[in-house]
């Protein structure tokens, strides 16, 4: 068994670095087809439902067939009734942990390794560590406190008040709800912390010893009005959300994340027993287990935090206890400096204990770990750091909807992750992708697409959808699912069609896991806990078009260091200037690795600090603070040297990085009203690329600056797979210049590479496109008339085009087969291309799935040699079309066309596009059938017969658009 576990320990750790030398020296090969590694993942929930193998098989199989790289298993509830949605109970399975269960898990690893599919493994039943075998021991526990009012002086001769059916407090700003939803649940442990009594002078005494085992306090209180605390601490009331069966049927608890020993048990009574189960998988399909985002609301207390407060802090909390409980210790500073200072060291217990214990014994187990460790929800976290105690960082971001986090601010949690893989040495920036709560199969990929790339520019590369739900064939279709979540899997009624959206996704992971981001500025965030790193902003001094990322106290102090008057990174990282956005408090040992990093050359941009955080030695800290600010700042805003670097002080960030003659490093011109085009760039070797982004419903056509100078642009669709060079650019010495056609939603890759061709244009009007052809430049020519094109060499190249033949618009009859047992005839006659919800059987109003259209048509032999495409016109969702037997893909956003000039032939052809919809408009009109007729089966009831339908199908106006291909001499 030890030579098993060395060998399994030596595998994952030659796993979990393979990616140092998985860049690909052919971009274009893996563009073309993405390694499994950079492909996206998913959410695999077994809910509370009968498992078999066969359908375990089918599912994986689904999911390698329609490109997904791997799936993280998790056991789970349906979730509750909320968001509009009504979950009904499901059929139990077997209990996590049993058997049954476990021998279901070993099947999917053996099979996930046959298959090639990488799995994760949630670790417990929830969304945080835990379940059934958690015992009060090992719970997580929060603090409480009661409060007596004694008049002095006199005798007290009384029993105190239990702290364990009083209040109980959660030290983080914003969590004062937890008191009112568990101050009145029954307790199952609780234990004596201290008795503290305060005074009108604020100062606190400790008469712990003056009560019995009983509660009964015995005091000759002094003079005045005195207040007496009794803090204890309790098992938190909370059990585990949205787990399995077992989890919900024991209650099964929290682990308290606080505790390594209450870790460890975690895993002897998780991840052993499991690893045990996978055998020679452990490593190799087994890849890691995984801990979801903290949601607990209340765990504030571990049974060693006085000890841990006094090792880390330096002093004896127990008499600034009372400032837990809101009162005043000394003064308020002093009771909010012990605050920051509890927070700290439940932050450093959370990553040293938690985060960092896991990662250990996963290691020294042989598998690897990840979690989403830095939020969303508010709790004491130091996020960076606890992102940073991971094989690779997880964050969140959820698609947009008017019932659940209706805000950018708190639906997107992306940036977190993509600084704290840039910033400590990590390949992926993990998200859990496309949640949602309260749409149900609402949901294209058209319209994710734009959010999955809000997710890309702000630095994420491997997405990890959720979800796709295991529902066993006798659920019927669209079957079992959890609440929330984006449902992906083989009942959407477009998964026949999802590889089009899989392999997109793939295309942008591969890229921006290659290389190394690219960004100008460095961000302190500051060294409050909570300390959260926003969504990627505008920020107002820095504008659009320079990138950058976010620090905490933990990368300054051990991971920065200055090359070349540029802030470097170990794994190779390099930023202009640090900036401090805010005057907070800092610590004197931050405060001087930024002067080192100044002295060594460094430019730090931002106002001097003036207090320091935290309660040790705080006065001699402050003065500490604000002697060595006059140092290095001096006395007046400005530009102030220090040692061979400076420090810059009331100038915008922007005018201090344009007069060092950095130019932004991505401008655009030309957009419509409000644009919203972002941007993320990667430096890949000695290519350069850009992922851009239109993240509004209208096409743009722009101008855009790149600061790459001296190579050739190319455009990589990650749609289609195609490559072009881009011949129409201007080169500046410091940048390159290029026209960008971006559809509604619309994206593309710029990559920069090799030296730029000599013939190149400088500019050319819309109704031409120029391209590289075989020999030499050409165009395509959409619009007669007469053009200019101005070459970058000089001279103009003038280009007449008469005549370009008008579309040829296909107007059918149409036969439409829909598939037998779904309430539609087999087949039906369109006479023109009208929604489905405009028919008049109801078959057809109310049809959810893939319908096929045929038709036949001629075409003039004129047009053979043309650039011919077939434009669809309106689709509703997606389409795949065949011409005259050969397919020429999926169809599933703008434009809605497709090239055509290798399948289409002179005369008749034969024409076939499969149309799917979504699941809205059957379930709609089933709700006003009994359940014996209905043809969906699902545990989500939501939708209603007096419901708008949505429109579907094919609305045309189909069309051969045809250019002029005209060479360019």
């Amino acid at each position: 068994m030890a030579n098993r576990i060395v060998v399994v320990v030596c595998s994952v750790v030659l796993a979990l670095c393979a990616w140092a030398a998985a860049p690909g020296a052919d971009l274009a090969a893996g563009f073309a087809d993405p390694p499994s590694w950079g492909r996206p993942r998913v959410f695999w929930w077994w809910l509370q439902t009968t498992l078999s193998k066969p359908e375990l098989t089918r599912g994986l199989e689904e999911m390698k067939r329609q490109g997904i790289g791997g799936a993280l298993l998790w056991d789970g509830g349906s979730g509750p009734s909320a968001y509009g949605s009504e979950m009904l109970p499901l059929p139990p399975g077997p209990r996590v942990m049993s058997p049954e269960w476990r021998e279901m898990v070993r099947h999917a690893v053996a099979e996930a390794d046959r298959l090639g599919i990488e799995l994760s493994l949630n670790m417990g039943t929830g969304p945080n560590c835990g379940g059934p075998w958690i015992t009060l021991e090992h719970a997580a526990k929060m603090l409480a406190w009661s409060e007596t009012t004694i008049e002095g002086p006199r005798r007290f001769s009384g029993e105190l008040p239990s702290a364990a059916n009083a209040k109980r407090w959660a030290s983080v700003p914003g969590l004062e709800r937890v008191v009112a939803r568990f101050s009145k649940q029954p307790v199952s442990l609780y234990r004596e912390i201290a008795v503290l009594a305060g005074g009108p002078d604020h100062r606190w005494v400790d008469i712990s010893a003056r009560m019995d085992k009983n509660g009964r306090l015995e005091w000759d209180v002094p003079a005045g009005t005195w207040t007496v605390l009794r803090f204890g601490y309790v098992v938190t009331p909370q059990k585990l959300t949205y787990g399995s069966p077992g989890g919900n049927r024991d209650h099964g608890m929290f682990v308290d994340h606080y505790s390594a020993d209450a870790v460890d048990f975690q895993v002897r009574s998780f991840v052993e027993p499991m690893l045990r189960d996978a055998g020679e998988h452990a490593g190799r399909s087994l890849k890691y287990f995984h801990c979801d985002s903290w949601e607990i609301d209340s765990a504030t207390w571990t049974p060693g935090l006085l000890d841990e407060f006094r090792t880390r802090r330096g002093y004896d909390p127990l008499l600034y206890l009372p400032a837990l409980a809101g009162k005043t210790v000394v003064n308020e500073d002093v009771s909010e400096r012990f605050r920051h200072d509890v927070r700290r060291t439940l932050a450093d217990c959370l990553n040293d204990h938690h985060y960092a214990r896991l990662l250990e014994r996963c290691h020294q187990l042989g598998i690897g770990f990840h979690s989403e460790s830095g939020g969303p929800h508010l709790f004491p976290v130091d996020s960076l750091s606890a992102l940073a105690r991971n094989d690779f960082p997880m964050g969140e971001f959820w698609i947009k909807a008017a019932t659940h986090r209706t805000t950018e601010d708190t639906r997107l949690f992306i940036k977190p992750s993509a600084s704290a893989a840039h910033l400590f040495g990590k390949r992926y920036a993990a998200m859990e992708a496309l949640t949602s709560e309260g749409p149900q199969w609402e949901e294209d990929p058209r319209e994710l697409k734009p959010i999955a790339d809000r997710g890309f520019v702000e630095g994420a590369n491997r997405l990890v959808l959720h979800t796709f739900t295991h529902s066993p064939d006798a659920a019927g279709k669209p079957g079992y699912e959890y609440l929330a979540g984006t449902h992906f899997n083989p009942n959407v009624t477009w998964w026949g069609q999802a590889r089009a959206w899989t392999d997109y996704l793939a295309r942008c992971q591969y890229l921006l896991t290659e290389g190394q981001f690219v960004a100008d500025v460095l961000f302190f965030n500051g060294e409050q806990i909570p300390n959260y790193v926003e969504r990627k902003k505008v920020y107002p001094d820095l504008g659009f078009g320079y990138d950058y990322d976010v620090a905490n106290a933990e990368v300054v102090l051990t991971r920065l260091a200055v090359k070349d008057g540029l802030i470097t990174l170990p794994d190779g990282m390099r930023y202009r200037v640090l900036a401090l956005p805010r005057q907070g408090p800092i610590s004197v040992e931050v405060l001087r690795k930024m002067a080192e990093l100044v002295r060594d050359g460094a430019t730090l941009v931002g106002p001097p600090p003036t207090k320091s955080v935290g309660l040790r030695n705080y006065e001699a800290n402050d003065h500490a603070v604000r002697e060595l600010a006059a140092a290095m700042w001096g006395s007046a805003e400005g530009v102030h040297r220090y040692g061979k670097g400076r420090i810059v002080w009331g100038k915008p960030l922007r005018e201090v990085l344009r007069s060092d003659n950095l130019p932004p490093d991505f401008t655009f011109t030309g957009a419509g009203t409000n644009p919203e085009i972002d941007f993320i760039h990667r430096r890949i070797g000695s290519a350069d690329v850009y992922f851009v982004s239109n993240q509004c419903d209208r096409q743009e056509e722009i101008r855009a600056t790149l600061r790459v100078a001296a190579k050739n642009p190319e455009l990589w669709d990650p749609a289609t797979g195609q490559r072009r060079e881009q011949v129409v650019f201007e080169s500046q010495p410091e940048a390159t210049t290029l026209p960008l056609r971006l559809p509604p939603y619309g994206s593309v890759f710029v990559v920069f590479r090799g030296a730029p061709r000599q013939d190149h244009l400088l500019t050319a009007p819309p109704e031409v496109e120029p391209r590289a052809g075989r020999n030499a430049l050409e165009c395509l020519v959409w619009k007669a008339g007469r053009y200019e094109l101005n070459r970058a060499s000089g001279g103009v190249v003038r280009v007449n085009v008469p005549n370009v033949p008008e579309p040829v618009e296909i107007t059918g009859p149409w036969t439409v087969a829909f598939p037998k047992g779904w309430g539609a005839p087999e087949s039906a006659a369109f006479p023109k291309l009208i929604s489905w919800t405009e028919n008049a059987e109801p078959g057809i109003r109310y049809f959810s799935g893939t319908a096929v259209y045929r038709t036949r048509f001629h075409l003039d032999r004129k047009l053979i040699g043309r650039h011919l495409e077939l434009d669809l016109g309106r689709v509703r969702n997606l389409a795949e079309v065949k011409l005259n037997g050969r397919s020429l893909g999926v169809i599933w956003k703008e434009p809605w066309r497709v090239e055509i000039g290798q399948a289409v032939r002179a005369g008749e052809n034969s024409l076939e596009i499969a149309v799917t919809n979504l699941w809205p408009n059957r379930l709609i009109g089933d709700a006003a059938q009994p359940a014996e007729k209905r043809f969906t089966h699902t545990n989500v009831n939501k939708f209603k017969a007096d419901w708008p339908l949505r429109e579907s199908g094919l609305m045309g106006p189909v069309r051969v658009v045809a250019a002029v291909v005209k060479p360019i001499k």
